[in-house]
């Protein structure tokens, strides 16, 4: 999921390596996530539709 936002896609290259680096780091060492192969992450997502009016 981290690799799909695009402010992450816009990253030069090192730096996306680097982030993408210490994500390993935090999901390897974290307490709460070291050992896990899937993590629970809460995730909302909201959409607000509108409509044009019709022109009379």
């Amino acid at each position: 999921m981290v690799t799909s936002r695009s402010y992450i896609i816009a990253m030069s290259e090192d730096k996306r390596r680097a982030l993408l680096q210490q994500l390993e780091e935090l999901l390897d060492e974290h307490p709460q996530l070291a050992g896990h192969d899937t993590y629970v992450m809460p995730y909302v997502t909201s959409v607000t539709l509108a409509r044009a009016l019709p022109v009379s």
